[in-house]
């Protein structure tokens, strides 16, 4: 039995209702073709590249898989800083970073 609403993924030019989850700096190209090429939407996060950089990650997806190709960016205001609230959650986190011996 397929998927009963097409929609998406005839707009999408897609077999599966997939699309990879783009993650800035843990996502790239790799992921990105294997979930086209597995039938899904193959993502690249965009928003901490610069425009080389998105042009050069597009066209390495394009020397390795022909399937649609989905770049995310932000869009949404950034929330403005507050010192005492990331101090709050830094605090409250404190133990594992210092379990694991990484610095905040």
């Amino acid at each position: 039995m397929g998927w009963p609403d097409r929609r998406l993924l005839d707009r999408f030019g897609i077999e599966l209702p997939i699309i990879a989850a783009p993650m800035a700096n843990f996502a790239g190209v790799d992921l990105a073709v294997a979930v086209a090429e597995a039938g899904g939407l193959g993502s690249i996060a965009c928003a901490a590249l610069d425009p080389d950089q998105i042009r050069a990650q597009a066209a390495a997806f394009r020397s390795r898989s022909k399937r649609p190709l989905h770049l995310n960016f932000f869009c949404h205001k950034p929330a403005p800083p507050d010192p005492e609230r990331d101090g709050a959650w830094l605090e409250r986190i404190a133990r594992y970073f210092a379990e694991l011996k990484v610095d905040p």
